[in-house]
């Protein structure tokens, strides 16, 4: 009961019956009181009739004393009659008792009713009846009143029927509401409540999260019809909404994951090289990049040399060794600042229209009121590119001296779009005050030769839209004797040049993504998407945008070359071979409405998307016919190279600067439409710069910016690491340079053995091996790094090395890689072999035999030291129990001459000059002192 007296339709149905209560009560208090005054004129007209009759000569004045006379012609509720003369004395009365009498004997009767130039009948009511008095001219055209007649009626008939007129009037209302109020009702159910009863539900469905609920059905005009559209959008839209937040946190958790599998396979990279080769392609593949590169700094840190780059055009560029000087280009900016620098837009992009029903009302009025898109366009301008105001003010102030502009503009052909197009360059060229002439074929794509004419007359600077394969011969043309050339509505195929359109890859990804929240929105997760011939990059970047979905794309031949004539049979064929088709993509501008027409008359549901500001197009979008075509802004594409050229050649401004601020164009990347740099750094030391470029505008966005700069931070700790571990290495290798030197002197000096660190074992009954067999076996081992067994062929006396035997197994001894000797084993007999296990014992035995001789070469040089140390300490000992100069000098002399075995020894303290040597033996120049022994 509540739930009721809160819905809709109990406030409705109260608000309807309290109006027609209002309503029926105004009606119904005027008309009573209009009935009820004319059954009070009745009344008085028959009251009135009696004296009127009479009056006029109709009836004798003696009629009024028949009693049944007066009643027939009065009613039966005719109470009194009195007919009074002029003088007031009645004449006659229903009443006998009161005949004879004046009219001052009655109270009820007022002297003033009786006046003698009373003309009218006055009329009086009373509690029980009304009172009638009506002047009398007995003679026709007498002037004064001779008699009088006073009539008494009762109103309880004339009361009766008012009652009853009110009551009935009542009675009527009630109905009337009920009624009404039904009828109205039911109507409200059936064209309100139950349409808003479903949007309740679907509202009721999103809230538990049902993001499918769609309000079905038809969709009238109406106000509710717009609200249902409102509903579905809104809840498109957060179905959108909610699908990209979680999309994005997917790709945001992926991302990290990537991020996180780079910096982790970064961090066991110890090569410089391999480390940056790794990070490149890790990053390019990880996150699907058009193109990655890594720049570090020379010795001198002037110049970014790049150190690799992904594709052929990283090969090319690593080849002839590119480099950017410090500060120049988005990398040496990034380098020069230590910044992240980030270009979603490397050109000025136009941007496009997402024609939806949403907005294409607006867009309808624009494209049909000229007057109305040169303000739409201009207001756009203004916002979007602010220097534009600068020229139109620069153009107004021209001086008269300077020189008119002329410019030329070169259609591939005069359709619609290119129409639109042609009305913006002559929109600019008013605004900016310049000379233009517009050209255009009457076949299709024969535009060269007008281009060709307009270079012969000598223009400041030309546009063109190149289709073609011929172009970039008679642009280069154009350039080489000084006409500044900017591009239209597609890529130049002159690499470097402005081009002034939207890109086609891009619009292509664009039309996929909104087309695919119309599929999802139908409840369609997959399907077959006829996709038409048209322009190679569109093709490509529609294929981008489905690339994560589960749609098939049905691509025509590409040879078709659909055309405007060739299109309707072409169209009708391939919908026939494709009946489970869920959505029909034009990508030709001529195409959606012939799609749209083939819809209407097959009643088809599949969806329509494809391209441009047609106004077919458009009102098959507003027809709900197409759900989405791109726009691409053919007045603006028409306008900007027109102001490009006039800024070029009269505020001298290079038409690269229509580009962002700092970006370079690469000729061996012409796809690049984004572009984010970040700098590799250790604190404030630059080493180099990350470098990534995609070819979607806007794709790059500042959270993969912060992923990035995490990586380039990864990759500066490895970097540095990677010079470390360089350095580390160079040391270590020095130190066993000098270990190894040190071992090698070492043993030089060592001798182990009699017989200079040799020994030669042989068994008693084993022949003799004669020196050439040794010394080819000692070559031989010091030739292996492990325990081998060697063929020898000694260079002896071939009688004598014949019965040799002809292998050996030989095995370095090797202290830290340094070879301290051999080991050479001969067999007992020409059969014996050598096994896996003889090699392994060899070389453990040769192991531990390097390891024990450097132990007992250690011990020895260690025992030496230690002697030395102790002659040294006696010595030390006895000269400072010295107790004279002269004690001092001869106990040094004599025990370096005892510990050393030298024939002369000579100290002298105290020299002053050299005096030559005298005497032998034991014998010393005098000391300056005068002692004769030192």
């Amino acid at each position: 009961m509540k739930r009721f007296l809160n819905s809709l339709a109990f406030k409705v149905s109260a608000i309807i019956i309290l109006v027609e209560i209002i309503i029926l009560a105004g009606i119904g208090s005027y008309y009573i009181e209009s009935f009820n005054r004319q059954i009070d004129e009745r009344t008085e007209a028959r009251v009135e009739l009696a004296a009127t009759l009479i009056d006029n000569g109709l009836l004798r004045l003696t009629t009024l004393t028949d009693e049944d006379m007066v009643r027939e012609l009065i009613g039966e509720e005719l109470l009194e009659l009195r007919l009074v003369r002029s003088d007031g004395d009645l004449l006659y009365s229903l009443n006998r008792d009161e005949a004879a009498r004046n009219i001052a004997d009655f109270p009820d009767m007022n002297p003033a009713w009786f006046k003698p130039d009373m003309s009218d009948t006055v009329f009086e009511k009373t509690s029980d009846g009304i009172i009638s008095v009506s002047p009398l001219h007995t003679l026709i055209q007498a002037a004064n009143t001779t008699h009088y007649v006073y009539f008494k009626i009762g109103t309880e008939q004339a009361g009766q029927a008012k009652q009853d007129n009110a009551v009935l009037f009542v009675l009527g209302s009630i109905a009337t509401i009920i009624a009404t109020s039904i009828v109205i009702l039911l109507a409200f159910r059936f064209t309100i409540f139950n349409r808003i009863g479903l949007l309740l539900d679907v509202l009721e469905r999103v809230e538990v999260g049902d993001l499918t609920a769609r309000a079905g059905g038809s969709i009238s005009s109406d106000e509710i019809g717009v609200l249902q559209r409102g509903v579905n959008s809104m809840v498109s839209q957060l179905e959108e909404t909610v699908g990209s937040l979680e999309q994005r946190v997917s790709e945001r958790s992926h991302a990290l994951e990537l991020s996180a599998e780079v910096s982790r396979r970064l961090s066991t990279i110890l090569d410089r090289q391999q480390l940056i080769d790794e990070v490149v392609e890790q990053v390019r593949s990880a996150f699907d990049y058009y193109y990655t590169q890594i720049y570090l700094f020379d010795e001198n840190r002037e110049n970014l040399v790049l150190a690799r780059g992904t594709g052929e055009a990283g090969q090319m560029m690593l080849a002839r060794g590119h480099s950017l000087p410090r500060g120049r280009g988005l990398v040496g900016r990034a380098a020069e600042r230590n910044a992240q620098v980030l270009v979603p837009d490397v050109y000025r992009s136009l941007g496009v229209e997402i024609i939806t029903q949403e907005n294409v009302a607006d867009i309808y009025r624009r494209e049909t009121d000229h007057d109305f898109e040169a303000q739409w366009y201009s207001n756009w301008l203004v916002e979007r590119f602010g220097e534009i105001y600068q020229a139109k003010q620069l153009a107004r102030q021209k001086p008269a001296t300077d020189k008119d502009i002329h410019l030329g503009y070169v259609l591939h052909l005069l359709i619609e779009f290119t129409k639109v197009m042609k009305r913006g360059a002559e929109a600019a060229a008013r605004d900016l005050r310049v000379n233009l002439e517009v050209l255009a074929p009457s076949q299709a794509y024969n535009h060269l030769p007008l281009f060709e004419s307009l270079m012969a007359k000598g223009v400041d600077g030309l546009v063109v839209v190149p289709y073609g394969e011929q172009w970039p011969t008679v642009l280069r043309q154009a350039i080489q004797v000084g006409i500044p050339v900017v591009a239209a509505n597609i890529a130049s195929p002159l690499t470097g040049m402005l081009n002034v359109f939207q890109g086609n890859f891009q619009t292509g990804a664009i039309l996929a993504q909104e087309l695919t929240k119309f599929l999802v929105a139908r409840g369609h997760e997959h399907g077959e998407i006829v996709l038409g011939p048209g322009i190679p990059d569109r093709i490509q970047g529609f294929k981008h945008g489905m690339r994560n979905t589960d749609y098939t794309i049905i691509q025509v031949d590409e040879s078709v070359g659909l055309s405007g004539v060739h299109a309707p049979a072409y169209w009708q064929q391939t919908i026939s071979e494709h009946p489970d088709l869920i959505a029909a993509v034009g990508l030709m501008s001529f195409e959606i409405p012939l799609l749209a027409e083939l819809k209407r008359n097959t009643g088809a549901e599949w969806l329509i998307g494809g391209y441009d500001l047609e106004l077919a197009t458009i009102e098959a979008i507003q027809e709900g016919i197409v759900e989405v075509a791109i726009g691409q802004h053919p007045y603006l594409q028409g306008y900007l190279p027109v102001l490009a050229l006039v800024e070029h050649l009269r505020q001298r401004q290079p038409l690269e600067g229509w580009m962002a601020e700092g970006w370079l164009p690469n000729p061996l990347l012409p796809e690049t439409r984004a572009e984010m740099a970040v700098p590799i750094s250790i604190g404030e030391q630059v080493l180099g710069v990350l470098d990534v470029q995609d070819n979607i505008v806007g794709s790059l966005q500042q959270e993969e910016v912060n992923l990035l700069q995490s990586i380039a931070d990864q990759v500066a700790v490895g970097l540095h690491n990677a010079q470390l571990f360089k350095e580390l290495e160079a040391a270590l290798a020095e130190t066993r340079a000098t270990h190894q030197r040190y071992l090698e002197q070492s043993w030089e000096k060592s001798k182990i053995a009699a017989q200079g660190g040799q020994y030669h074992y042989t068994r008693a009954d084993a022949p003799a091996l004669v020196e050439a067999i040794l010394v080819e076996a000692r070559r031989q081992a010091l030739a292996q790094n492990q325990a081998a067994v060697v063929g020898l062929n000694g260079d002896g006396d071939a009688e004598e090395t014949q019965d040799q035997s002809q292998e050996a197994l030989v095995s370095p001894v090797t202290l830290r890689d340094k070879t301290i000797g051999v080991l050479q084993l001969y067999p007992a007999n020409h059969d014996q072999s050598w096994a896996e296990d003889d090699l392994a014992i060899v070389e453990a035995v040769a192991d531990q035999l390097a390891q024990s001789a450097e132990s007992l070469r250690l011990f020895e040089e260690t025992r030496q030291r230690a002697g030395r140390e102790s002659t040294i300490r006696e010595i030390t000992d006895k000269l400072r129990q010295a107790p004279t100069l002269e004690i001092l000098a001869r106990t040094a002399s004599e025990e370096l001459s005892k510990i050393l075995g030298v024939s002369h020894s000579l100290v002298r303290m105290g020299v002053k000059e050299t005096q030559p040597l005298t005497g032998t033996g034991n014998e010393s120049a005098e000391p300056e002192n005068g002692s004769n022994r030192g």
